[in-house]
């Protein structure tokens, strides 16, 4: 039998609005019986600890959660599913291990925030995210390891650009994870998720998804915006560049731990696609990169229990320091711009200097310096 450390807090429903992170095994992982559906459940919230829950006060939410997660189970052989449970939403993986089938729950937000209700350390970052230079398209792209918040502030930017400047926006998820489907001041967005079951074989996976939503958009020419759950093939990668190069503004996360291997990561997916041509699409549309680190404060509630941190690359165009450093496929370059940007933002921190303003400053930053 495992031996299992003792539990520093109490677990209690008071435990329930902090949780991360909730894994159910197929049965206890230290060896004990299966005594009820959910007597194999440990949790996370938002430290390195893990907390068991057999027989502690959430044993029977822990049962009745794992009872309504493996019955939902039952219904579909995708791996990845959308749970709701107890008014809150859930994105869970169904993995095989030695012992069966165990589904890793992650907590997902009931609602898509406004980048005015996120905590981000430099407090320039909601502002370039929200600037109106970014209405005649391109790529952002949020790069960062799992659990540190990027589908979260990417979806809080899809909200709080609709409400700012209107226009039309579609989702393309596998599975939808925060509520974007709705009326946003004069914006609307339309959530979907990726089908593998649809009866038109053109229409199925993320390709078949893709293709209907780039078909969906209204004759209107700003405002309007993609976001795309998580790039991880080379068909949506090649289909994000395509859609962002053409005028589109593109939203979308990728696994990656800085901003260099994530702009190698999409080149190196959508090569499969466009025969080589990746690099220069991806030069000409990139637009912004933000590298995310999310810092867990448990001693707040809500969304300040996060603190966004990390690096913005904001990028102007083809002839941009970074974006020629990615036509050449150099990406440990990026790194110098990156940096000069940086310093550029550290700056201007708390001075009375529009966005505008800013993010030509950060561009001339990196000219000057021949980057």
């Amino acid at each position: 039998m495992l031996a299992v450390n003792p539990n520093a807090r109490v677990i209690d429903e008071t435990l329930l609005p902090d949780l991360t992170d909730i894994y159910l095994p197929a049965r206890p992982i230290d060896g004990s019986e299966m005594t009820s559906p959910g007597a194999s459940a440990f949790v996370y919230d938002g430290g390195p600890e893990a907390m068991f829950l057999r027989a502690t006060a959430l044993q029977p939410w822990a049962d009745r959660l794992a009872t309504h997660v493996r019955t939902l189970a039952t219904q579909t052989t995708e791996s990845d599913l959308r749970v709701e449970f107890d008014g809150r939403l859930y994105r869970a993986r169904r993995n095989m291990m030695n012992e069966g089938e165990q589904f890793n729950l992650r907590v997902t937000a009931s609602y898509a925030p406004h980048l005015s209700e996120l905590k981000f350390k430099n407090p320039l970052w909601p502002l370039i995210l929200l600037s109106p230079k970014l209405l005649s398209g391109g790529l952002v792209v949020f790069a960062a390891e799992m659990g540190q918040g990027k589908t979260t502030t990417a979806a809080a930017m899809v909200r709080s650009r609709l409400e700012r400047y209107a226009g039309y926006g579609q989702t393309v998820e596998n599975p939808a994870e925060v509520p974007l489907d709705g009326v946003f001041g004069r914006g609307i967005c339309r959530q979907t998720s990726v089908r593998w079951d649809h009866d038109d074989e053109k229409e199925r996976g993320w390709q078949g998804a893709m293709r209907a939503a780039l078909r969906s958009y209204p004759t209107t020419s700003r405002g309007n915006l993609m976001f795309i759950g998580e790039i991880r093939d080379s068909e949506v990668a090649a289909e994000a560049l395509q859609a962002a190069a053409n005028g589109l503004l593109v939203i979308t996360t990728v696994h990656a731990l800085d901003i260099a291997s994530a702009m190698q990561r999409l080149v190196s997916y959508a090569d499969i696609k466009l025969e080589g041509m990746a690099s220069e699409l991806l030069a000409s549309s990139l637009r912004l990169a933000v590298q995310q680190r999310l810092v867990i404060d448990r001693s707040q509630q809500g969304w300040n229990r996060g603190v966004l941190d990390g690096q913005l690359l904001y990028c102007d165009g083809y002839n941009h320091p970074a974006a020629q450093s990615i036509r050449r496929r150099e990406f440990s370059k990026i790194g110098q711009p990156l940096k000069l940007q940086e310093n550029v933002m550290n700056s201007l921190k708390g001075r009375p200097i529009s966005i505008d303003e800013v993010m030509n400053k950060m561009v001339m930053g990196t000219q000057h310096d021949g980057a």
